[in-house]
């Protein structure tokens, strides 16, 4: 299901031609299929720093130097009937048997693969570990749409006979000026074609400046939706109390104190709130819930969660609303002659 829909995008393809597809040169045999995707080959701190992401089995950095054992990431999104977190179920020990062309295949036309090639050279590698993210990956080909494969960039190195590094990271030290490093790195690297450079403080900081002007953006709509919901639950309540003025000038008449008068507003007061409050969290919680669904498959594990914190907050606004203004109302009512109250509504 996951990779159906990969496989739907236009990018998947048009581009690569599939994911996840069948393997045409294996319909004489067993049905085969192919997983496209991005190998990595991380130095020995880099695999080091991969095991804050580790999820099942061992990152042992000697072995992975010596033997062909990898460490895979598996896509987890929530996308499936039975909620399984995982895309492919591999195991610790499993055998994955990687293809890769001896030409190279940093080309469109390398990523459709074409598997009648000669060139393609098979190499099998033991499951060591799962991790559940990279420290890097890749923003072209699979992107992290696929099932993931790190090796020890020895092993990598000697098996695929690539030597450059595609991707360097760089960690810059507390206090130093962003701008003025990447000044610095990027005299270094102008000169080399095809080298990507990418300020990811800077990136942070447009995105925080985005996150919160939409955030500003949104708060002003909730205050203006409030604001409109505080006045026309005040209005609807109050409007509500004076077409019934013949009815209280009618108490009043028969004897009803001004203080239990009083004490019957705050009731109803109450009751308003009490409805309102339960309308508020029926449908905010419905709507939260159809929301939920619908972004199932599109966040990664995501969780449904009731903001209590909010939800007791607006419960709180609705009482402090509906009581204060049927006590205001039962103010001028009570100021109101009895005569006067009976003959308005005749």
């Amino acid at each position: 299901m996951y990779f159906e829909d990969v496989n739907s995008k236009p990018y998947t393809k048009d581009i690569m031609n599939g994911m996840l597809v069948k393997n045409l040169k294996a319909a004489d045999r067993l049905e085969e299929y192919i997983l496209k995707n991005n190998m990595y080959g991380y130095d020995d701190e880099s695999l080091d720093k991969l095991r804050k992401y580790l999820v099942k089995g061992e990152i042992d950095i000697d072995k992975m130097k010596k033997e062909n054992i990898a460490v895979i990431r598996i896509p987890n999104p929530v996308n499936t009937e039975n909620k399984n977190p995982y895309v492919a179920n591999f195991k610790i020990g499993d055998k994955v048997r990687i293809a890769f062309s001896t030409k190279g295949t940093n080309t469109e036309e390398g990523w459709k693969v074409n598997y009648n090639d000669e060139s393609y050279e098979y190499k099998e590698y033991t499951v060591g570990a799962v991790v559940n993210n990279l420290l890097d990956y890749d923003n072209y080909y699979t992107t992290d749409n696929s099932v993931d494969v790190v090796l020890s960039s020895d092993i990598f190195k000697k098996d695929t006979g690539i030597t450059q590094y595609k991707i360097v990271s760089v960690n810059k030290e507390r206090g130093i000026n962003h701008n003025v490093l990447n000044n610095k790195i990027k005299s270094v690297i102008e000169k080399k074609p095809g080298v990507i450079l990418r300020d990811l403080d800077k990136e942070i900081e447009n995105f925080n400046i985005l996150n919160k002007n939409k955030q500003r953006f949104m708060n002003a709509i909730v205050m203006v939706l409030f604001i409109m919901g505080v006045f026309n639950i005040a209005n609807n309540i109050k409007y509500n109390i004076a077409s019934r003025m013949k009815e209280f000038g009618m108490l009043r008449a028969i004897g009803t104190t001004d203080k239990s008068l009083k004490e019957m507003f705050l009731m109803e007061g109450s009751l308003y709130g009490a409805i309102s409050s339960m309308a508020v969290i029926i449908f905010g919680v419905l709507v939260q819930y159809i929301l939920y669904k619908k972004y199932l498959t599109i966040y990664i594990n995501p969780i449904f969660k009731i903001q209590w914190r909010e939800y007791l907050f607006i419960i709180v606004v609705n009482f402090i609303i509906t009581i204060l203004t049927t006590y205001l109302s039962s103010m001028n009512i009570r100021k109101t002659a009895v005569v006067d109250m009976i003959r308005n509504n005749e």
